[in-house]
């Protein structure tokens, strides 16, 4: 896989995220991967989320269609095209 490299503020965050999630960027020649980590002591609900979910780790689909509830010391990781390519 090639190199990642970090990307500064090329989108808003997705809806629902707040303080109690940790949102972090990749960029690779052909994808973008967005990691997302919670920090609380409770659940966290997103929603708008961006991308195809490649990880759901003590995460799973809400029963709102483009939700996911991302349970406490979860991982959520999502991967869209690269639209440079």
């Amino acid at each position: 896989m090639p190199r990642s490299r970090r990307m500064a503020g090329s989108r808003k965050p997705a809806s629902g995220v707040t303080s109690d999630v940790l949102h972090t960027m990749r960029q690779s020649d052909d994808a973008i991967f967005d990691f997302y980590l919670t920090r609380g002591r409770s659940d966290v609900e997103l929603r708008d989320i961006a991308g195809e979910p490649i990880v759901l780790f003590r995460a799973e689909r809400g029963s709102d269609g483009g939700a996911y509830t991302v349970h406490r010391n979860g991982v959520f990781v999502t991967k869209r095209p690269n639209p440079s390519v």
